[in-house]
């Protein structure tokens, strides 16, 4: 399968698995892969699935043989959960670039691993990505069955950071569904979780979820409030929106996109079309950044908001900027088949890549 990859070497300084697979695993070893893990995330978040998704296969593929490797029990389960983490990330950028079916095989596998590492706080990971492709894809029951199984986990390994990324995920999918006091309860309940956590005791997974995060969830969710329940909600998301955006710096660029799509949908919500335009272009304007189709399908809807408000000059001009990035699809377009040899601009210059086979079958 063809993939889409930057003609520049961006990604040179991933890291990358060793030529060989060592008879004996050590501790040495599994650090090895635990700092790969964690690069791998921090690149994701920066740059996008479809950024680093291939260079995750190839490693994980090195990573997974070393589990037929000698090893000490203790070492072993620590192993497993390391390779459960790389399944992980393998699973949410393939989501990122609109591979559904291959993200669910990964987490089955991840989960396969995290059971039998006994790794309760990592099981709360899984319930968290798949919970949210689902909540991508609005299967809201779905989505609400792995939050809450996620939730349990998170109970189990007591982790209450886990618990708030849970709680407050739990809310979103319930903001959808239109159901105001349930999604309060979550959300407030995310919060009290956050407030106990401590930081220097974080899931590697979960490092994200910080003060900023929370309050773009909290923003998140009550601009889904006011499409579900009462436009009123809009008011509330609007500051809090405003503040996690800015708070976001450019290693959260893909959070930082969500977030300001999120605050022009409430700007609309509040008819400031010309504000709503703005912040739309802004929007845009780090999506270019970030090789995702899910923020692609993310402004789709903001379009649609947009329009039905065509009347005013903003929100015009909002959903033809809208309708151009989809067409163009930057990075040659996350949400396109990756069968497709061409851009969906039909301009490769434009897209500033180039096709090529994949270094690793994934």
């Amino acid at each position: 399968m063809d993939t889409c990859e930057p003609s520049y070497s961006a990604t040179s300084s991933l890291p990358h698995a060793p030529a060989s697979v060592p008879g004996h695993v050590g501790v040495t070893d599994v650090i090895r892969i635990e700092a790969a893990a964690q690069a791998f995330r921090d690149w994701d978040h920066q740059h996008g699935g479809g950024a680093c998704h291939d260079a995750i296969a190839g490693y994980l593929a090195w990573a997974q043989r070393l589990l037929d490797a000698r090893t000490t029990d203790p070492v072993a389960d620590r192993h497993r959960t390391a390779v459960a983490d790389l399944h992980i990330l393998a699973g949410w950028t393939a989501f990122d670039i609109g591979r559904v079916d291959r993200a669910h095989q990964h987490l089955g596998d991840a989960l396969r691993l995290a059971r039998l590492a006994r790794d309760d706080v990592l099981v709360a990971a899984i319930g968290y990505r798949s919970g949210r492709i689902h909540l991508h894809h609005n299967g809201l029951d779905m989505a609400l069955a792995d939050f809450q199984s996620g939730q349990h986990a998170a109970q189990a390994g007591a982790s209450t950071l886990a618990a708030a990324v849970l709680h407050a995920n739990e809310a979103w999918v319930t903001a959808r569904m239109g159901l105001t006091s349930d999604t309060l309860t979550a959300l407030g309940k995310s919060m009290d979780d956050f407030g106990r956590s401590d930081p220097d005791d974080a899931p590697g997974w979960a490092v994200f979820f910080d003060t900023n995060d929370l309050l773009a969830m909290s923003g998140v969710i009550h601009t889904e409030l006011a499409q579900s329940v009462d436009p009123s909600f809009a008011r509330s998301a609007i500051p809090a929106l405003t503040a996690a955006a800015n708070g976001y710096g450019p290693k959260m660029a893909r959070s930082k996109t969500f977030s300001l799509i999120a605050l022009a949908t409430s700007h609309l919500i509040e008819n400031d079309t010309d504000h709503a335009a703005v912040v739309g272009a802004q929007a845009i304007d780090m999506a270019m950044t970030v090789r995702s189709s899910r923020t692609r399908d993310r402004l789709l809807p903001l379009r649609s908001t947009a329009d039905h408000r065509r009347g005013s000059a903003g929100a015009r001009e909002l959903s033809e900027r809208i309708a151009g990035f989809a067409a163009m699809s930057p990075g040659c377009g996350w949400a396109a088949t990756p069968s497709e040899r061409t851009c969906l601009s039909g301009n490769d210059s434009l897209c500033g890549t180039v096709w090529r086979p994949p270094a690793t079958v994934d």
